[in-house]
């Protein structure tokens, strides 16, 4: 699954995308950035330990992560909060 995400995120620069996020719930998420350097998040431990209803997760990653970019931190620190 890993490869996969690496490998369509790569698909996409190629079709003329920058920087590419990719989400994979329980799995994390990854960023291939412009320069071509793959920086991986784990996903964040859920309180409770069980994922009721995971509708809108990816949309708060997104948000959580611009935030952090619009701030100024650094690519593993907008994956960071976005987690």
């Amino acid at each position: 699954a890993k490869a996969a995400a690496r490998a369509g995120a790569r698909a996409l620069q190629a079709r003329g995308a920058r920087n590419v996020l990719v989400t994979r719930g329980a799995e994390g998420s990854l960023l291939l950035t412009e320069a071509g350097e793959v920086i991986e998040q784990p996903s964040a431990p859920v309180p409770g330990g069980a994922v009721v209803d995971a509708t809108g997760a990816g949309d708060c990653f997104r948000v959580a992560f611009a935030t952090a970019l619009v701030e100024g931190h650094s690519w593993q620190q907008c994956m960071q909060f976005g987690a």
